[in-house]
């Protein structure tokens, strides 16, 4: 049985389905893009380099929150995260909320795998 599967599914439906999205979208999305647009001053003039923070940030986050068994995982989280990056840095020229709204939909959508699979495995 899965760790997360120990605090119920309820549980763990609100965690990967609003909470992680939620916190993690903030974290790994929000807070650097508002911080390279304060350094570079122009807006979407560092997206490929956010993306590449970003992407970083969301595989240092997981690496610490599962450890080192995570390790296998990096590439997959380091594509996964690029891609959440490059979902928000779309949006956020059009803005903010709506890049943190669509990030945090596709981020949910997401974990519709590992949550499915507590329950087979």
């Amino acid at each position: 049985m899965s760790d997360i599967l120990r605090i119920g599914a309820l549980n763990a439906f609100v965690l990967l389905f609003v909470m992680a999205p939620l916190t993690e979208t903030a974290i790994e999305c929000v807070l650097p893009y508002r911080v390279l647009n304060s350094l570079i001053g122009r807006q979407g003039a560092h997206a490929w380099f956010f993306i590449f923070v970003s992407s970083s940030l969301l595989t240092m986050l997981h690496i610490g929150i599962y450890g080192m068994a995570f390790l296998p995982q990096v590439p997959s989280a380091l594509l996964t995260g690029a891609f959440l990056a490059y979902c928000f840095a779309h949006f956020a020229g059009q803005s903010l909320l709506k890049a943190f709204l669509y990030t945090c939909l596709l981020h949910a959508l997401m974990n519709v795998s590992p949550f499915l699979r507590m329950f087979v495995f």
